[in-house]
């Protein structure tokens, strides 16, 4: 007998002010924004086995968040066919996490309380300007980032050893659109990227010896750098609009989460461990293609169709091998039906099948699969909604590839992995 319960509280306080027509030297408008936010879980477990003792966990995990905001910007003006916009500000965020684990029957070599990852507090702070210059049918839009992420651990508590970790990257970004007409218009991107590791990757560790499987932290982990190129064509052609991109983009220290850097699932004398890690150099290139034309006005309400398609493939460039986070290509297609009080929409989304190609050796496969959802929204009065909807109207047993990318070929557990059959979800929100 296995019972569970989780209890999850959120308290949230947010204060925004916005200034405009300053009129002054260095801005026109500001913008300031403070938010404090308070988080807590608990998940309680109890388990009576066969043959096995009783067993309880009492997991608690806590976050504490801050995040501060300005932002101000000012017009540009040099004669009568160009103009543009100069924003500039900084952002700050400090996030303390604690987590601990109590109850009855610990796991084997283990004693409670016990926590998985260190108390830990991360924090980010970036500043930022951007400039929109326009002159004629062109528009440039350069931009520059600078920031510095900090991880801080505390060793109290904690049995395994901690690490810090910090960094500082300056990420310029350029991107220029040419309105060829009224109806289209082409654009390219530049942006350097740059991504910092998390508290977990840096410092959590979990073992089940009877499962003969671990994930170990990786403490020499760094921050991911990218400069990623893109080109696109937007139209706007009456009710239709359309859009397409090509993208490509080159990472340094790609960070790929839980990878199995060594042993076998189910091998007591080689048990598997996995661990986030660092690929030296990484190419992801794709495209992505979306379509939405509007209907018009029918039985009482307006009738709009999407659809969007999207392709991407990675590799490892040092190895020539597939980088097999990349999720298979998918394709969703949907209708949309408004009221001024009601909004009903049925969409269908395919995913392909992982190819052997693009997974790594011996890879359990994820099949492809069509899911139709049908969702309705009644607008029952100003900031008032209810929300239901029928998902996996069909009932397909179906798997997202994220979920299973670590099973091997010969797993007996694949589903253990898969997606909820057809199921509702029902929501009431109330805005203040």
């Amino acid at each position: 007998d296995s019972r569970a319960r989780t209890d999850m509280n959120r308290w949230r306080a947010t204060w925004q002010g916005r200034w405009q027509q300053l009129d002054m030297a260095l801005a026109d408008e500001l913008r300031l924004m403070a938010s404090y936010q308070k988080s807590d879980s608990r998940e309680f477990v109890t388990e009576t086995r066969v043959g096995l003792p009783y067993r309880e966990r009492d997991v608690t995990y806590d976050e504490d968040a801050l995040q501060l905001h300005a932002q101000a910007s000012k017009l540009l003006r040099w004669g009568a066919a160009a103009g543009g916009k100069f924003t500039y500000g900084v952002d700050y965020i400090r996030n303390k996490v604690v987590n601990e684990q109590n109850g009855i029957t610990p796991p084997a070599g283990e004693s409670f309380p016990l926590k998985r990852f260190p108390d830990t507090t991360e924090t980010s702070t970036a500043l930022f300007a951007q400039a929109e210059l326009g002159h004629g049918r062109w528009t440039m839009t350069p931009g520059v980032r600078a920031e510095h992420y900090s991880i801080k651990p505390k060793q109290a508590g904690f049995g395994g050893t901690v690490a810090s970790n910090s960094d500082s990257a300056v990420s310029p970004k350029l991107g220029l659109m040419f309105q060829a007409t009224d109806a289209w218009a082409v654009y390219g991107n530049y942006a350097a990227g740059f991504r910092a590791p998390n508290a977990g990757q840096i410092n959590a560790f979990f073992e089940n010896p009877l499962a003969f499987y671990r994930s170990i932290p990786n403490p020499n982990l760094k921050p991911e750098k990218s400069n990623t190129f893109e080109l696109g064509l937007r139209g706007r052609v009456n009710a239709l609009r359309i859009d397409a991109a090509v993208f490509t983009g080159r990472y340094k220290d790609f960070i790929q989460d839980q990878v199995l850097v060594s042993g076998q699932y189910g091998n007591p004398a080689n048990p598997a461990t996995f661990q986030s890690v660092n690929l030296d150099r990484v190419r992801i290139s794709g495209f992505e293609l979306k379509a939405d034309y509007d209907w018009g006005r029918f039985a009482g309400g307006d009738w709009r169709t999407h659809a969007a398609y999207g392709y991407t493939k990675g590799k490892d460039t040092n190895t020539d091998k597939p980088l097999d986070t990349i999720s298979p290509q998918q394709l969703v297609l949907g209708v949309r039906y408004d009221t001024s009080s009601l909004g009903v929409q049925f969409s269908a989304s395919h995913w392909a099948g992982k190819k052997a190609s693009d997974a790594a050796a011996d890879a359990w496969l994820s099949p492809s699969a069509t899911v139709l959802d049908l969702s309705a929204q009644w607008r029952i009065r100003s900031g008032t909604r209810l929300n239901v909807g029928v998902y996996n109207l069909t009932d397909k047993k179906y798997w997202r590839w994220a979920d299973v990318r670590n099973l091997t070929g010969s797993t007996s557990i694949a589903d253990a992995y898969s997606q909820p059959g057809r199921h509702i979800r029902v929501s009431l929100v109330q805005d203040f």
